[in-house]
């Protein structure tokens, strides 16, 4: 079985289709391992309110919003 020169580029191709596929997808991964800190921090810090509440507390959902 002999592969000719359009058959490797072809494979060449995809294989850097794929990469920059990968490159995206670990992308996204880090942005959303980015959004779950923030989001455990908020759970973190509504958590630590008191039951009966506490008066003037600003708690940080990310993104720079507070509550």
């Amino acid at each position: 079985m002999t592969v000719d020169r359009a058959e490797f580029q072809r494979i060449a191709q995809l294989i850097e289709i794929n990469r920059e596929r990968m490159q995206v997808i670990e992308q996204q991964i880090r942005q959303l391992e980015a959004i779950r800190i923030e989001q455990m921090q908020a759970i973190e810090a509504l958590l630590a309110i008191p039951r009966d509440g506490a008066e003037g507390a600003m708690i940080p959902l990310g993104s720079g919003i507070q509550i």
